[in-house]
This record gives C-alpha cells, sequence and structure tokens, in this order.
C-alpha cells in the first residue's frame, strides 16, 4: 500500500490549485490580441469615473442597489420634507456618534466599516447629514407602492395577491427592516443615542412635577424632569457647572428619589384598593345575610299561616319541603316588595304562595287595628317577573316544577339532582270561601288600600 500524504502534501495541494486557475486565466486573458492592455486602459476609465461621481453632489449620483448579508437594500426615494438636522441629537455641526467623537472621525470610521456603500464616502459631516435625509426619503418613499393598493382598493401584485392584507403586511416588514439597516449603517450609534432623548420639556421649575406612574428611567415625562432638576440644581449651587460626573450622582440620587416616592405610592394606593374591596365584600355578604334572613322570615310566617288556617294544613308538608331556599326573591321600593319568581317553579305553585301573602296581609291588617296598632304589614306585589336562578329545591311533586323548564333538562340530570316525586299536589282553595275577606275600609294606611284595590279578594276566594 502507498503511504498517505502527509499534512504538508495536502496542504500545498490545495495552495497549488488556485495557482493553477490563475495561470489559466492569464493565460486566456493574453491569448486575446490587445487584451491585457485592453484591461488597463478600461481600469483607468472606471478610477477617473468614480474619482468625477465623487464631486458630484448626491442627488445627481446613480442609485445603486448595495446588500448586507444576503439581502438587498432598496432603492432610495425622494422626499423633500424630512429634514435630519431638526431631530434631537442631529445637527449640521457635529454628529452625536459615541461619548466624544467627532463627525469626521464617526464619519470615517463608518466609511471604513461599510466601504461598499457609495453615502458614507465623504468625510464631512454635511455629507452625513445629507445620507440621513436620504435614509428618510426612503422611510417615506418605501411604503409609497404599499398605499396605493388600500386607496384605490386594488389587488397587490404578489405571491400572496389572493390575500391581500397578508401580502401587505409581509411587504411591507421587509421593507422595513431594509430601511432600519441602512440607518443603521449610516448613523451607527446615533440613531439609538436620538431616539432615547426627550424632544420636549415636561414641566418648569416653578411647576415641577413628576408622574409616579412610570418608572424614573423609562417614562419620558420623568426623564425630561430630571434633566430640569438638574439644570437648576447645578445654576442654583454649582455655578451652572458642566461636570458631568457631578450631573451623573445628581441623576442617580434623583432617579433613587423618585423610586422610593413610587414605592409609597404604590403601597398607598394598594392599601386603598384593598380597603375597598374589603368594603365591597363585606357590603355584599351583608346583602346576602339579609336576602336568607328574608327568606327564613319568609318562610316562617308562611308555615305559621299553614298551622293557623285549617283549611291550609295540608299545603304545611309542601311548605316544609319548599324551605326557605324555595321562597321568591324580593326587591324593596317604596316599602313595597316587587316578587320575583324562579323559573324552576310552576304557576300553580306561584299561585298557591300569593294567596298565602293575600291572606297574611288580611289577617295581619285586623289585628293592628285591633290592637291599635300603627304599624302595617309587608305587602307584596305579584308582577310575574321571573328569574333565571340556577338553583332549584329538589324531592318536590312533579307539578310543583315548571314543566318547560324540566323538560329542558337532561334525563339523567333530572333522575339524580331533580328527583321529582311521581304523586300530584293538590292546589285548590276548598273550605276558604267559608271566611270572611272583605278588609275594613277605615283606618287603613294608603299601601294597603293600594293593595286592596290591586286585588280583589272576595271574587279570589268565592265570597
Amino acid at each position: 500500500m502507498d503511504p498517505e500524504p502527509s499534512s504538508s502534501t495536502s496542504r500545498k495541494r490545495k495552495i497549488d490549485r488556485p495557482r493553477a486557475k490563475n495561470v489559466s486565466r492569464q493565460s486566456r486573458g493574453n491569448s486575446k490580441k490587445g487584451g491585457k492592455g485592453k484591461n488597463r486602459a478600461s481600469q483607468a476609465d472606471t478610477d477617473s469615473s468614480a474619482a468625477d461621481k465623487e464631486d458630484e453632489p448626491l442627488e445627481k449620483r446613480p442609485r445603486t442597489q448595495a446588500s448586507h448579508k444576503g439581502f438587498e437594500v432598496p432603492d432610495l426615494m425622494p422626499l423633500d420634507d424630512f429634514d435630519v438636522s431638526s431631530r434631537p441629537g442631529f445637527s449640521s455641526e457635529r454628529i452625536p456618534v459615541g461619548n466624544d467623537m467627532t463627525a469626521e472621525a464617526a464619519t470615517s470610521q463608518t466609511a471604513s466599516k461599510h466601504s461598499y456603500h457609495p453615502y458614507v464616502a465623504s468625510t464631512s459631516a454635511g455629507a452625513l447629514a445629507e445620507a440621513a435625509r436620504e435614509v428618510g426619503k426612503a422611510i417615506s418613499g418605501a411604503f409609497q407602492q404599499y398605499r396605493e393598493p388600500i386607496t384605490h382598493d386594488t389587488s397587490f401584485e404578489s405571491p400572496l395577491a389572493l390575500n391581500p392584507a397578508k401580502s401587505l403586511s409581509v411587504q411591507t416588514k421587509k421593507e422595513q427592516q431594509k430601511v432600519l439597516l441602512r440607518l443603521r449603517d449610516l448613523l451607527g450609534g446615533a440613531q439609538k443615542e436620538a431616539t432615547n432623548q426627550v424632544s420636549a420639556v415636561a414641566c418648569s421649575i416653578t411647576a415641577f412635577h413628576v408622574n409616579l406612574a412610570g418608572t424614573p428611567t423609562n417614562c419620558p415625562w420623568n426623564r425630561s424632569a430630571a434633566q430640569v432638576f438638574i439644570t437648576d440644581h447645578m445654576e442654583r449651587y454649582h455655578s451652572g457647572s458642566e461636570d458631568a460626573l457631578l450631573r451623573k450622582s445628581i441623576l442617580s440620587m434623583f432617579h433613587q428619589r423618585i423610586a422610593r416616592l413610587r414605592r409609597e405610592w404604590l403601597e398607598r394606593n394598594k392599601q386603598e384598593e384593598n380597603q375597598r374591596l374589603c368594603l365591597a365584600a363585606a357590603t355584599a355578604e351583608s346583602q346576602k345575610m339579609c336576602r336568607k334572613k328574608a327568606y327564613h322570615k319568609l318562610h316562617e310566617r308562611r308555615q305559621k299561616l299553614a298551622n293557623r288556617v285549617p283549611e291550609l294544613n295540608r299545603h304545611s308538608q309542601l311548605l316544609t319541603a319548599l324551605g326557605p331556599e324555595g321562597m321568591s326573591s324580593d326587591e324593596e321600593a317604596d316599602g313595597t316588595f316587587e316578587i320575583q319568581s324562579p323559573n324552576w317553579r310552576s304557576p300553580e305553585l306561584n299561585q298557591l304562595l300569593k294567596q298565602f301573602d293575600e291572606i297574611d296581609v288580611i289577617i295581619s291588617t285586623r289585628e293592628f287595628e285591633q290592637d291599635g296598632c300603627t304599624l302595617i304589614p309587608d305587602v307584596r306585589h305579584w308582577r310575574g317577573s321571573i328569574t333565571a336562578s340556577k338553583k332549584f329545591v329538589s324531592g318536590l311533586p312533579r307539578n310543583a316544577y315548571e314543566a318547560k323548564w324540566l323538560n329542558g333538562l337532561q334525563e339523567n340530570y333530572v333522575r339524580v339532582f331533580v328527583r321529582p316525586r311521581a304523586d300530584e299536589h293538590q292546589f285548590d282553595n276548598a273550605g276558604l270561601e267559608r271566611y270572611d275577606w272583605s278588609m275594613p275600609a277605615a283606618g287603613l294606611n294608603s299601601q294597603v288600600q293600594q293593595f286592596r284595590e290591586e286585588y280583589d279578594f272576595q271574587s279570589v276566594y268565592g265570597q
């Protein structure tokens, strides 16, 4: 077997291959008649034309396509209303690139890093400002073609033409990425520095205040207020000194003070919010307890009435099964109560409970008159209002439930949770006609009189 070639031999082969290509290229160039002389002449013409183009203004230079790591930068489009010198951080005298770098140094440094770009070849600050102005033209002009489809409601010519909105979004993001890369290449760190500056003064020293809702460093208002404070402090106590280290120290103390005030303000707001939530929770709990007491009171009153009137004794077992949870909710207004019946109760059960309330008002009114009491009974008005409550009482007779509500439930749910009894309850008023249900006309409260006019007790109970 032949010995393997050494590393030096393989390295030599790698080096010799390009040389062979160069020799072949040179031989091909020499084979052409006068080829070498023509190449030198064309190179001299190119150098002279490039020197002439450097003296031309930027507007007259031809637009070229440059590349940045694999994708193209768009052509610059003209726009005369973008003035970069008016933006904070840019001027024709000095471009704030780096800490203490002159415009000439920044321009030469940028040109050395990005020598492929024609707009950074100049070494003057005015040329760099002009190049930045051209970027502004690109920012406005690059999206002109995307405003046309929106204005004229036309489709966008692209592979995504079936979805114009998506096509516009994709193309716009690409153009925006290209423009931002071009701006970064031209201005270096000046864009970031100018973005962080505040273009307007937030407040004056005579009406000084900060925004505690924002952070000391990220809120533009607080950043501007910090500069106002530092300027006034330096003029009052340091004779207007421009010591950068001293200003930085004052700025740090100002940020610490604002951060401490902000923490105290947030803590105070948190305590107030907790108090408000506690008060709301206590109010809701109090209302819930009041409703429960009202349910228990109403159920107890109806149960006593069923035990007091013999003809109502047969409904006592149904009232016990209903319990306080089966009572209607009331909304009090002007001393009267608007009844809101749950949607699961049948009309027959609602009518029975309504008769209980009417009989209770009549009996209570007579007792109050006989005793000379000035109190009035609770008047409950039945307006047919129904609430869609999810709570219901299980184990009642089947005719005590609303048929429509019961049929809307699943069979398994009815069998497991509702559990209606097969027997039916008798909701008639047999035997109540032998009582005198007339209410006395004299000495009645106006609310009771209105209640008497609204319900004809004699016709209801067969008198």
